[in-house]
């Protein structure tokens, strides 16, 4: 596992067509970091940890209809 700090607008390439880029760090009681991904349409990404959304893959923001 490769372990690395960012700060907001940092940019962290995977092969020569994957970024992934630091949109937002929240801090206080609901710490949170919001993550934007480019990726080829062909490449699923999928969430982790998150029961409710584990067999759902993650559509791009202009795929999606609603929130």
């Amino acid at each position: 596992m490769l372990v690395l700090q960012r700060y907001p607008e940092d940019r962290i390439r995977i092969g020569s067509d994957i970024e992934i880029k630091v949109l937002e760090i929240r801090i206080g009681r609901s710490r949170s970091v919001k993550l934007g991904i480019t990726a080829p349409k062909n490449v699923e990404i999928t969430r982790v940890g998150c029961p409710a959304h584990e067999q759902t893959s993650v559509k791009p923001m202009n795929e999606r209809t609603s929130l």
